[in-house]
C-alpha cells in the first residue's frame, strides 16, 4: 500500500444521553434528553447505537463506501445554507456547505460559486455573527 493509504483507525464516540448541565466553556453542547425533553434509558440508546454501527461497518466492509458517503452528505448540518465561517487567519467568509470530499474534507462554495475543500482546523463555523 502507498504511504498515504489509511490502513487502520481508532474511533472514539461520545453521546450525551441524559446530561442536562455542561461545562460553560464548551460551545453549544446538547444532549438527547434536552432535545427530546425526557430522560432516556442509556442502555437502550447504547444497544441501538451498536446495531446501527454494526450495520454501517458491514456495509463498509462489503464495498458500500459510496453509499455511506452519500448518506453522510445528506445529513450534514447547515448543508446548502449560507453562513459565516472563519479561516485560521481570522478572515471571515460567507459560504455554504455542499458536501464532503472522499478525503473527509469539508467542501464549501463561496458567493462567487467557487468551491474549496477544507480539512480539520482549516475552517470553523462562526456561531455568532
Amino acid at each position: 500500500l502507498a504511504p498515504t493509504t489509511l490502513r487502520r483507525t481508532i474511533v472514539g464516540v461520545g453521546i450525551n444521553v441524559n446530561q442536562r448541565e455542561f461545562d460553560p466553556s464548551i460551545p453549544n453542547p446538547v444532549s438527547m434528553a434536552q432535545l427530546l425533553d425526557r430522560q432516556l434509558d442509556a442502555e437502550e440508546v447504547l444497544q441501538c447505537f451498536l446495531i446501527h454501527l454494526q450495520r454501517n461497518y458491514e456495509l463498509l466492509r462489503s464495498g458500500g463506501k459510496e453509499i455511506l458517503h452519500e448518506r453522510y452528505n445528506s445529513l450534514l448540518y447547515r448543508k446548502n445554507e449560507w453562513h459565516t465561517y472563519a479561516l485560521p487567519n481570522g478572515e471571515k467568509i460567507t459560504a455554504k456547505i455542499v458536501g464532503t470530499a472522499p478525503s473527509g474534507a469539508l467542501c464549501l462554495e463561496d458567493e462567487q460559486g467557487k468551491t474549496k475543500d477544507y480539512l480539520f482546523k482549516e475552517i470553523e463555523f462562526v456561531l455568532k455573527n
